[in-house]
C-alpha cells in the first residue's frame, strides 16, 4: 500500500519528481505535433528497473518474483480504486449506466 509516512515521502518525492521530468524530456517533447512520441515505454523501463534494482537485486528465486508482481499488481489496483473507478462512476453518472440485454 502506497500509503507511507509523510518522513519517507519527503525523501522519496524529489526523486520521483526528477525522475517524471527525465520521462518527459526523453520522450513528450521530442516527438512533433504530428508525431508524438508516447511516455509509456520510457515509464515501463523505470518501473522495471526500480523493481528489479529494489527487489530483484540478485539471482531471481520464485519467491522475489512472486514478490515483484505482487507489488505491481498491487501499484494496479490502487491506482484503479482511487482513479479509475471514480472516474467510471463519474461517467456513469454523466451517460447512464449500462444495461443487461
Amino acid at each position: 500500500m502506497p500509503y507511507i509516512p509523510q518522513d519517507q515521502r519527503v525523501v522519496i518525492d524529489p526523486a520521483v519528481g526528477q525522475l517524471v521530468e527525465a520521462i518527459k524530456k526523453a520522450t513528450v517533447y521530442k516527438g512533433t505535433a504530428f508525431r508524438p512520441v508516447p511516455p509509456d515505454g520510457a515509464m515501463n523501463y523505470a518501473m522495471t528497473r526500480l523493481v528489479t534494482h529494489l527487489l530483484l537485486p540478485g539471482k531471481p528465486s520464485y519467491l522475489l518474483l512472486e514478490r515483484a508482481v505482487g507489488l505491481l499488481d498491487c501499484v494496479k489496483m490502487e491506482l484503479y480504486r482511487k482513479v479509475g473507478a471514480p472516474y467510471e462512476d463519474e461517467k456513469e453518472s454523466e451517460n447512464g449506466e449500462v444495461h443487461r440485454l
